[in-house]
C-alpha cells in the first residue's frame, strides 16, 4: 500500500496532526493489547480523518494519487470490516425501528461514499472535479463518522455484545483484507459497483 512521506505534506501539518506513520505506529500497538470494538473503530476514524487532512497540503499529482489510493483501501478495509462484522451484531442486539433505521442510514451512506470512491478510483488528479471528489468524499465521511461516534457507539457499548471479542475479529479481519486487496484490486471493485458513473 502506498504511503505518503509525511515531508511531502506542509510541514504544519506535523503540529497540528500525528502523522500516518504515527498512527500506525499506534495501530501496531494495538495488535498487542486487548482493544474493543469502539476503540478499533475509532482508531480507523482517526486514521482516515489524518489522510484527507494531509491531502489538502498536496500540490504534486503522484503524491495526490498515492495518498488517495490509501485513502480508498483504508475506507475499502474499515467499511467491510463494518458490514460483515459490526453492522449485522447491531442489527441482532435491538429490535427496536429506531435502530434499525439508523442501521439502514448507516448501510446508505456506505453506498453513496462508495458511489465517490468508484469515481476516484478510475480518475486521474488532472482529471476534472479529481480535488472537488476528495473534498466531497471526505466530508461524506466525516458525517458517517460522527453519526456513528455519536449514537452507533452508544447502542454497542449498551448492548450485550463481547466488545473486545468482536474487537479482535475486526482486526483478524482487516488484517486479511489488507493482505489480500491492492489498490488496483479496490479499483476493479469500485469500478464493478452498481450504478457507477462519473460526472
Amino acid at each position: 500500500m502506498p504511503n505518503i512521506n509525511p515531508k511531502s505534506t506542509n510541514s504544519s501539518t506535523k503540529s497540528k496532526h500525528k502523522t500516518t506513520a504515527s498512527i500506525d505506529f499506534r495501530d501496531n500497538i494495538s495488535q498487542c493489547m486487548p482493544l474493543d470494538v469502539i476503540e478499533v473503530l475509532h482508531q480507523d476514524h482517526a486514521k482516515v480523518e489524518d489522510l484527507f487532512f494531509q491531502y489538502r497540503f498536496l500540490e504534486d499529482s503522484k503524491h495526490k494519487k498515492q495518498l488517495v489510493e490509501e485513502i480508498l483501501q483504508e475506507l475499502y478495509v474499515h467499511a467491510t470490516v463494518e458490514e460483515e462484522l459490526v453492522y449485522p451484531q447491531i442489527r441482532e442486539s435491538y429490535d427496536e425501528e429506531d435502530v434499525q433505521d439508523m442501521m439502514d442510514e448507516a448501510d446508505t451512506e456506505h453506498h453513496v461514499a462508495k458511489i465517490v470512491m468508484a469515481e476516484l478510483a478510475v480518475m486521474k488528479p488532472s482529471d476534472d472535479h479529481y480535488d472537488a471528489k476528495v473534498t466531497v468524499l471526505g466530508e461524506l465521511v466525516k458525517h458517517h463518522v460522527g453519526e456513528e461516534e455519536k449514537e452507533m457507539f452508544k447502542k454497542i457499548k449498551e448492548s450485550k455484545m463481547d466488545l473486545e471479542k468482536l474487537g479482535e475479529e475486526v482486526l483478524k479481519r482487516k488484517q486479511e483484507l489488507k493482505e489480500e486487496s491492492t489498490p488496483s484490486d479496490i479499483a476493479k471493485i469500485w469500478k464493478e459497483l452498481k450504478g457507477f458513473r462519473t460526472l
